[in-house]
């Protein structure tokens, strides 16, 4: 294998590595390009999606927190598992 391409095993420097990166990025078909940016639009998409269902999971949470915290300082009873109990049985 020749020093240009990917698969030699000498240690890479960073003139190498832009030489490999110029010639594989300048040699790829127009469709390709087109198909990374409908790849990053589905990414920012899929993205966008997890935010919103980040944002519901920790609403979410912070109702049932609420939700137990109320009873627990109205009857000043404790309705959480304690840390490092074992089940009995």
């Amino acid at each position: 294998m020749g020093d240009d391409s990917p698969g030699y095993t000498q240690p890479c420097t960073h003139r190498k590595a832009a030489k490999i990166l110029s010639f594989h990025f300048n040699n790829k078909p127009d469709n390709i390009a087109a198909d990374g940016v409908e790849k990053m639009q589905e990414f920012t998409q899929k993205i966008a999606l997890l935010k919103k269902q980040l944002a519901w999971g920790k609403l979410r949470s912070a109702a049932l927190d609420t939700m137990i915290n109320i009873p627990e300082k109205q009857a000043d009873i404790s309705f959480r598992k304690k840390s490092g109990t074992q089940q009995s049985g």
